[in-house]
Protein backbone atom coordinates (compact mmCIF):
# COMPACT_ATOMS: atom_id res chain seq x y z
CA UNK A 1 0.00 0.00 0.00
CA UNK A 2 2.83 2.41 0.70
CA UNK A 3 4.20 1.99 -2.84
CA UNK A 4 0.72 2.55 -4.33
CA UNK A 5 0.24 5.71 -2.27
CA UNK A 6 3.67 6.99 -3.29
CA UNK A 7 2.95 6.32 -6.98
CA UNK A 8 -0.44 8.05 -6.64
CA UNK A 9 1.15 11.12 -5.07
CA UNK A 10 3.85 11.33 -7.74
CA UNK A 11 1.37 10.92 -10.58
CA UNK A 12 -1.01 13.52 -9.11
CA UNK A 13 1.83 16.03 -8.72
CA UNK A 14 2.96 15.47 -12.29
CA UNK A 15 -0.57 15.82 -13.66
CA UNK A 16 -1.08 19.03 -11.71
CA UNK A 17 2.18 20.40 -13.12
CA UNK A 18 1.14 19.51 -16.68
CA UNK A 19 -2.24 21.20 -16.23
CA UNK A 20 -0.60 24.29 -14.76
CA UNK A 21 1.91 24.48 -17.63
CA UNK A 22 -0.83 24.16 -20.26
CA UNK A 23 -2.93 26.86 -18.59
CA UNK A 24 0.09 29.17 -18.30
CA UNK A 25 0.95 28.74 -22.00
CA UNK A 26 -2.63 29.49 -22.99
CA UNK A 27 -2.70 32.65 -20.87
CA UNK A 28 0.60 33.83 -22.38
CA UNK A 29 -0.74 33.29 -25.90
CA UNK A 30 -3.99 35.03 -24.93
CA UNK A 31 -2.06 38.09 -23.81
CA UNK A 32 -0.03 38.08 -27.01
CA UNK A 33 -3.18 37.72 -29.11
CA UNK A 34 -2.11 34.44 -30.67
CA UNK A 35 -5.05 32.32 -29.44
CA UNK A 36 -7.13 32.64 -32.57
CA UNK A 37 -8.73 29.33 -33.36
CA UNK A 38 -7.47 27.75 -30.14
CA UNK A 39 -9.53 26.57 -27.23
CA UNK A 40 -8.74 26.78 -23.60
CA UNK A 41 -6.84 23.62 -22.57
CA UNK A 42 -9.00 21.05 -20.90
CA UNK A 43 -7.96 20.15 -17.39
CA UNK A 44 -7.08 16.50 -17.36
CA UNK A 45 -8.48 14.38 -14.52
CA UNK A 46 -6.13 13.54 -11.71
CA UNK A 47 -7.31 9.94 -11.35
CA UNK A 48 -4.46 7.43 -11.31
CA UNK A 49 -5.01 4.24 -13.28
CA UNK A 50 -2.86 1.22 -14.06
CA UNK A 51 -2.68 1.94 -17.79
CA UNK A 52 -0.80 5.16 -16.95
CA UNK A 53 2.06 3.00 -15.62
CA UNK A 54 2.01 0.96 -18.80
CA UNK A 55 2.12 4.09 -20.96
CA UNK A 56 5.29 5.13 -19.14
CA UNK A 57 6.93 1.69 -19.06
CA UNK A 58 6.26 0.91 -22.73
CA UNK A 59 8.82 3.59 -23.64
CA UNK A 60 11.54 1.38 -22.15
CA UNK A 61 13.04 -1.07 -24.66
CA UNK A 62 14.17 -3.41 -21.89
CA UNK A 63 10.66 -3.56 -20.41
CA UNK A 64 9.05 -4.32 -23.77
CA UNK A 65 11.68 -6.97 -24.44
CA UNK A 66 10.88 -8.79 -21.19
CA UNK A 67 7.09 -8.54 -21.58
CA UNK A 68 5.76 -11.57 -23.49
CA UNK A 69 4.01 -10.72 -26.69
CA UNK A 70 0.25 -11.37 -26.69
CA UNK A 71 -0.87 -14.27 -28.78
CA UNK A 72 -2.56 -13.32 -32.01
CA UNK A 73 -6.05 -14.71 -32.21
CA UNK A 74 -7.23 -15.84 -35.63
CA UNK A 75 -9.84 -13.55 -37.09
CA UNK A 76 -13.20 -15.09 -37.79
CA UNK A 77 -14.72 -14.38 -41.22
CA UNK A 78 -17.48 -11.80 -41.10
CA UNK A 79 -20.87 -13.24 -42.06
CA UNK A 80 -23.22 -11.09 -44.06
CA UNK A 81 -26.90 -11.76 -44.58
CA UNK A 82 -28.05 -11.98 -48.13
CA UNK A 83 -30.60 -9.22 -48.73
CA UNK A 84 -32.85 -9.35 -51.76
CA UNK A 85 -33.97 -6.09 -53.41
CA UNK A 86 -37.39 -7.58 -54.35
CA UNK A 87 -38.18 -8.22 -50.67
CA UNK A 88 -39.69 -11.65 -51.30
CA UNK A 89 -40.07 -14.02 -48.34
CA UNK A 90 -38.39 -16.86 -50.18
CA UNK A 91 -35.20 -14.84 -50.79
CA UNK A 92 -35.12 -13.67 -47.17
CA UNK A 93 -35.54 -17.22 -45.87
CA UNK A 94 -32.87 -18.47 -48.27
CA UNK A 95 -30.56 -15.64 -47.17
CA UNK A 96 -31.08 -16.43 -43.50
CA UNK A 97 -30.47 -20.12 -44.06
CA UNK A 98 -27.32 -19.44 -46.03
CA UNK A 99 -26.07 -16.97 -43.38
CA UNK A 100 -26.70 -19.55 -40.65
CA UNK A 101 -24.82 -22.18 -42.64
CA UNK A 102 -21.94 -19.78 -43.29
CA UNK A 103 -21.88 -18.81 -39.61
CA UNK A 104 -21.78 -22.43 -38.51
CA UNK A 105 -19.08 -23.25 -41.02
CA UNK A 106 -17.03 -20.21 -40.03
CA UNK A 107 -17.51 -21.07 -36.35
CA UNK A 108 -16.23 -24.60 -36.85
CA UNK A 109 -13.34 -23.34 -38.96
CA UNK A 110 -12.52 -20.68 -36.36
CA UNK A 111 -12.56 -23.21 -33.53
CA UNK A 112 -10.39 -25.58 -35.53
CA UNK A 113 -7.95 -22.80 -36.41
CA UNK A 114 -7.87 -21.66 -32.74
CA UNK A 115 -7.19 -25.20 -31.55
CA UNK A 116 -4.50 -25.71 -34.19
CA UNK A 117 -2.85 -22.36 -33.37
CA UNK A 118 -2.89 -23.22 -29.64
CA UNK A 119 -1.32 -26.59 -30.43
CA UNK A 120 1.34 -24.87 -32.52
CA UNK A 121 2.12 -22.18 -29.93
CA UNK A 122 2.54 -24.50 -26.96
CA UNK A 123 5.42 -26.59 -28.39
CA UNK A 124 7.10 -23.41 -29.54
CA UNK A 125 7.05 -21.91 -26.05
CA UNK A 126 8.19 -25.22 -24.55
CA UNK A 127 11.01 -25.40 -27.08
CA UNK A 128 12.12 -21.86 -26.25
CA UNK A 129 12.21 -22.68 -22.54
CA UNK A 130 14.19 -25.84 -23.19
CA UNK A 131 16.63 -24.00 -25.47
CA UNK A 132 17.11 -21.28 -22.85
CA UNK A 133 17.70 -23.91 -20.16
CA UNK A 134 20.24 -25.70 -22.36
CA UNK A 135 21.98 -22.40 -23.02
CA UNK A 136 22.22 -21.68 -19.29
CA UNK A 137 23.56 -25.18 -18.63
CA UNK A 138 26.16 -24.69 -21.36
CA UNK A 139 27.28 -21.41 -19.82
CA UNK A 140 27.60 -23.10 -16.41
CA UNK A 141 29.64 -25.95 -17.92
CA UNK A 142 31.93 -23.45 -19.66
CA UNK A 143 32.47 -21.59 -16.40
CA UNK A 144 33.27 -24.85 -14.56
CA UNK A 145 35.73 -25.92 -17.28
CA UNK A 146 37.40 -22.52 -17.19
CA UNK A 147 37.79 -22.66 -13.39
CA UNK A 148 39.17 -26.20 -13.56
CA UNK A 149 41.66 -25.13 -16.24
CA UNK A 150 42.78 -22.18 -14.13
CA UNK A 151 43.16 -24.46 -11.10
CA UNK A 152 45.25 -26.93 -13.11
CA UNK A 153 47.50 -24.12 -14.36
CA UNK A 154 47.95 -22.79 -10.82
CA UNK A 155 48.78 -26.29 -9.54
CA UNK A 156 51.37 -26.91 -12.28
CA UNK A 157 52.97 -23.52 -11.57
CA UNK A 158 53.16 -24.34 -7.86
CA UNK A 159 54.75 -27.73 -8.63
CA UNK A 160 57.38 -26.11 -10.85
CA UNK A 161 58.19 -23.58 -8.09
CA UNK A 162 58.59 -26.40 -5.56
CA UNK A 163 60.94 -28.24 -7.94
CA UNK A 164 63.08 -25.15 -8.32
CA UNK A 165 63.19 -24.70 -4.53
CA UNK A 166 64.27 -28.36 -4.15
CA UNK A 167 67.07 -27.90 -6.67
CA UNK A 168 68.30 -24.80 -4.81
CA UNK A 169 68.24 -26.74 -1.52
CA UNK A 170 70.27 -29.56 -3.07
CA UNK A 171 72.84 -27.10 -4.36
CA UNK A 172 73.12 -25.54 -0.89
CA UNK A 173 73.68 -28.97 0.68
CA UNK A 174 76.36 -29.85 -1.87
CA UNK A 175 78.07 -26.50 -1.30
CA UNK A 176 78.12 -27.01 2.48
CA UNK A 177 79.47 -30.54 2.04
CA UNK A 178 82.24 -29.23 -0.21
CA UNK A 179 83.09 -26.52 2.30
CA UNK A 180 83.28 -29.08 5.12
CA UNK A 181 85.46 -31.34 3.01
CA UNK A 182 87.75 -28.42 2.17
CA UNK A 183 88.08 -27.55 5.87
CA UNK A 184 88.80 -31.17 6.72
CA UNK A 185 91.46 -31.40 4.03
CA UNK A 186 93.03 -28.17 5.22
CA UNK A 187 93.14 -29.47 8.80
CA UNK A 188 94.69 -32.75 7.71
CA UNK A 189 97.32 -30.94 5.64
CA UNK A 190 98.19 -28.72 8.56
CA UNK A 191 98.58 -31.80 10.78
CA UNK A 192 100.78 -33.56 8.24
CA UNK A 193 102.94 -30.50 7.70
CA UNK A 194 103.53 -29.85 11.41
CA UNK A 195 107.05 -30.73 12.61
CA UNK A 196 107.88 -32.35 15.95
CA UNK A 197 110.65 -29.91 16.78
CA UNK A 198 110.25 -28.09 20.05
CA UNK A 199 107.51 -30.43 21.30
CA UNK A 200 107.54 -32.47 24.43
CA UNK A 201 107.50 -36.25 24.38
CA UNK A 202 103.74 -36.33 24.95
CA UNK A 203 103.21 -33.75 22.19
CA UNK A 204 105.35 -35.74 19.79
CA UNK A 205 103.42 -38.95 20.49
CA UNK A 206 100.07 -37.17 20.06
CA UNK A 207 101.19 -35.57 16.78
CA UNK A 208 102.49 -38.87 15.41
CA UNK A 209 99.20 -40.56 16.36
CA UNK A 210 97.17 -37.89 14.55
CA UNK A 211 99.37 -38.10 11.47
CA UNK A 212 98.93 -41.89 11.43
CA UNK A 213 95.11 -41.49 11.64
CA UNK A 214 95.18 -38.99 8.77
CA UNK A 215 97.23 -41.35 6.64
CA UNK A 216 94.78 -44.19 7.34
CA UNK A 217 91.85 -41.98 6.34
CA UNK A 218 93.61 -40.99 3.11
CA UNK A 219 94.30 -44.64 2.28
CA UNK A 220 90.62 -45.53 2.81
CA UNK A 221 89.53 -42.70 0.49
CA UNK A 222 91.88 -43.77 -2.25
CA UNK A 223 90.71 -47.37 -1.97
CA UNK A 224 86.99 -46.45 -2.11
CA UNK A 225 87.47 -44.01 -4.96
Amino acid sequence: MEHIDEALLRFTAKREQLNANATHEYEEELRAGATKGKRKPRVRPELFRLHHCYEVLRQSVRFMRDVPRPRKRPRLPVTHQLNNDDGSDNSESDGRASSVEIGNASGTEGSQSTASSAQLLRPASAGKKKAKQLELEGQVDKAIMHSQRELANATSAQVSIMKEQLEVAKQKVELMANQQQALRDQAEMSIMCTSTEGLSDFGKEYLLLKQKQVLDEMKKRTQTS
